[in-house]
């Protein structure tokens, strides 16, 4: 069945053209209907100072964009709306609101649901909204100003992830920021009646797709994991039990490697981009200086190069030294050789190459040069195959020896094999114990046209390599895997491409999706398919223990006056551990600090932590806050309770605010037991009570009393006031 498509404006590839209001007024609305329907539905006012609109047109339907602008550019609105009247994209912008990023919301989460539940309904109908169902994602909303909700299909209780609604709501004024609606209508989706058990597919994926054991690369560490051999895009069809693949195919030469250069991404400019760049004189100071090899070196290694073919028409176009982004930080020489041509001819000819600066190791080459044309290919891929390795053999007899091919099963984390053009690409994966270690690895071009490889690239570590003794055998680890994962029935659309359920891509020509929607057992997307070969726990793509991401909440706190401020706070994913907040306890120095870390610009690291696991995080906690100028030598006392007077010294300096601070001189402070406060943080005391960060007791502000758990979060709440 011909598929009928709303999409989403930033994905249509179509061009926009201005045309008169009268223009399609027989064959859909016209652009005064739509301009009413969307004041209408979206009550935009009338004191904008300036309208434009255009007009798409897809598969048939017209899509008019319309934008409401004010002059000095801080609030716009933006509509697009098809010839039906119906809303799929909304976008309000006000820089006002967009201004107050680390203040708490005035709109909890709760409040916001509801918010863009109504506005769902208002735009389709309440039936519509019915048929959706809301994916829970991370919201922790430090350093944003919304609450953003995905809303997916569901046709028969099934997930139809293709057809969404993603909307946020601005988190202080309560109203919606932007709203998206990415809908195919009219598919005929295939029974479930006759769908295998989920157990079924469970054995189905075990046999046909499966996990494997890897070595994995986190920062400097390595680690060992479970992870699935195939891309997610690979599926188990839920009606046969057989694996397909529902994405195109995408010419992906080589996952990105460390150093954060690949063949297909090696000219001249590109090549140093990513590095810095030295100097000739910083060149000449380190070539005194170390054992790296020279530039006349360099390019001596590169001509004597038998694959290049490098005679004197060739000439040095580029050469320079580069400290790469490797872990050993290695120095490259990247050279550059073009060769001279006539002024009629078009032709260009050039070789690209990086060497190691240390071992005189060829890293990586892309040459380029005129192919005839109308020649078919002369190599099929063995043929091409036998070269490269012979090649490899060559080049790096040793490391060679410790790979293995890694074939193509058409899959975005795997090279694509020759096609019609004759162009091939091989991989051989890094083996380390007869465990594949994906990070290393050697690529290979082939031209079968030409009979040359054209390109290459070595990505290739010296690291230290746990044992894999121990390790959780495959059976253990697919129980763990389908209790902790596991499959999810739903439908998917074979032709395009799901980023987190937010961006589907659909082929060329959308007329041909027919009988597309297939019914799958698919890995569950909200979870990592990476799991720990040891323990089975799942992992982040970093080597990180995941954490669910669960709303902060407390057992405790119901009846005690910092209630609001906790669990506002908590809303923001800014707390304590718990489940029990112990607001009556007193804080010690580290968790004060670490709500500080939350709230300023530079805290990152520490956004959505609710406790210091451990000494390393402790130290990089006050490393981090030392640098701020937040905490001063011999202040570190980490495990030690707070002073009420040592909380505002702290807050004050989060602000930025120390240096008035510091002119005690010009601060009165009417509290009674002002004798008691130390002199140098009187200052902080008046200004943090103008700034109603802090109170006193009525006429006592009590400095040396220690400060509780609670009286912290309402510091820190008050601060996020201002």
């Amino acid at each position: 069945m011909k598929g009928k498509i709303s999409l989403v404006l930033a994905i249509i590839m179509v061009v926009t053209v201005c045309i008169s209001g009268g223009v399609y007024a027989d064959d859909g609305m016209s652009l005064e209907e739509v301009i009413k329907t969307a004041r209408s539905l979206l009550e935009i006012s009338d004191d904008y100072d300036e309208f434009n609109y255009g007009v798409n047109t897809f598969d048939g339907k017209k899509i008019w964009n319309l934008s409401w602008t004010k002059n000095d550019m801080r609030v716009s609105e933006e509509v697009s709306i098809d010839d039906s009247g119906d809303i799929f994209h909304y976008y309000s912008y006000d820089s006002s609101s967009m201004e107050d990023s680390k203040k708490i919301p005035d709109i909890n989460r709760g409040e916001a649901q509801i918010i863009a539940e109504e506005f769902i309904k208002k735009l389709n109908s309440s039936d519509f909204f019915d048929s959706l169902k809301l994916v829970e994602r991370n919201q922790r909303m430090t350093g944003n100003v919304s609450h953003s909700f995905c809303y997916i299909a569901t046709h028969n209780e099934i997930a139809v992830p293709f057809n969404n609604i993603n909307i946020s709501i601005n988190y202080h004024t309560g109203q919606v920021q932007n709203y998206s609606k990415s809908w195919t209508e009219d598919f005929e989706f295939p029974k479930s009646d006759n769908a295998i058990t989920k157990e079924e597919a469970q054995e189905a994926y075990k046999e046909n797709l499966g996990l494997k054991l890897t070595y994995n690369l986190a920062g400097e560490e390595v680690y060992l994991a479970y992870v699935p051999v195939y891309g997610d895009q690979y599926v188990i069809d839920a009606i046969s039990g057989e694996e397909i693949n529902l994405m195109p195919s995408v010419e992906v030469y080589f996952e990105s490697s460390l150093t954060g250069r690949g063949v297909a991404d090696m000219s001249a400019g590109n090549m140093e981009s990513k590095e810095v760049a030295l100097s000739p004189e910083e060149i000449k100071s380190i070539e005194e200086s170390s054992t790296l090899i020279s530039q006349e070196q360099a390019e001596e290694i590169v001509r004597e190069f038998e694959i290049f073919e490098i005679d004197d028409s060739f000439k040095l176009e580029r050469a320079t030294l580069n400290r790469g982004w490797d872990l050993a930080r290695n120095y490259t020489w990247n050279v550059s050789f073009v060769k001279e041509q006539s002024e009629e001819s078009r032709e260009y000819h050039n070789i690209i190459v990086s060497v190691n600066a240390l071992t005189g190791e060829i890293l990586n080459f892309d040459i380029r040069y005129p192919r005839v044309e109308d020649q078919s290919k002369k190599y099929d891929e063995e043929e091409a195959k036998e070269i490269v390795e012979e090649f490899l053999e060559k080049i790096q007899p040793e490391k060679f020896k410790n790979t293995e091919y890694h074939k193509s099963h058409q899959s975005m984390i795997d090279p694509i094999e020759g096609g019609e053009d004759g162009y091939y690409n091989f991989r051989y994966i890094r083996m380390v114990d007869g465990i594949p270690f994906i990070d290393n690895s050697f690529i290979v071009r082939f031209d079968g046209v030409e009979g040359k490889i054209y390109g290459f690239n070595m990505n290739w570590q010296e690291l230290d390599f746990p044992s894999a003794e121990n390790v959780l055998s495959l059976d253990e680890i697919y129980d763990l895997f389908f209790e902790e994962v596991g499959l999810s029935l739903e439908y998917r659309g074979a032709e395009q491409q799901y980023i987190n359920y937010e961006r589907p891509l659909y082929g060329e020509n959308p007329e041909e999706l027919d009988d597309l929607v297939k019914l799958v057992y698919a890995v569950n997307p909200e979870r990592p398919s990476r799991l720990d070969a040891f323990s089975g726990k799942l992992l982040n793509a970093n080597g990180e223990l995941y954490e669910e991401d669960m709303p902060i909440e407390y057992t405790d706190i119901s009846e005690h006056y910092a209630k609001e401020q906790i669990e506002s706070l908590a809303q923001a994913g800014i707390g304590l551990e718990g489940p029990m907040f112990r607001p009556d306890e007193k804080i010690k120095q580290k968790d004060f600090l670490l709500l500080i870390s939350q709230i300023i610009d530079r805290g990152y690291e520490f956004k959505g932590k609710t406790t210091l696991e451990n000494d390393s995080e402790t130290d990089r906690l006050y490393n981090l806050l030392i640098r701020e100028g937040i905490v001063k030598d011999g202040e570190s006392n980490p495990e030690s309770s707070l002073t009420r007077e040592e909380s505002v010294k702290f807050i004050i300096r989060a602000l930025k605010y120390d240096k008035i601070a510091d002119l005690r001189d010009i601060f009165k402070c009417d509290f009674i037991d002002k004798e008691e406060i130390n002199p140098e943080l009187t200052g902080y005391v008046v200004l943090a009570k103008g700034l109603n960060i802090i109170n006193g007791y009525g006429d006592y502000f009590r400095p040396k009393g220690e400060l509780k758990r609670g009286d912290a979060v309402i510091i820190i709440y008050n601060c996020l006031r201002i």
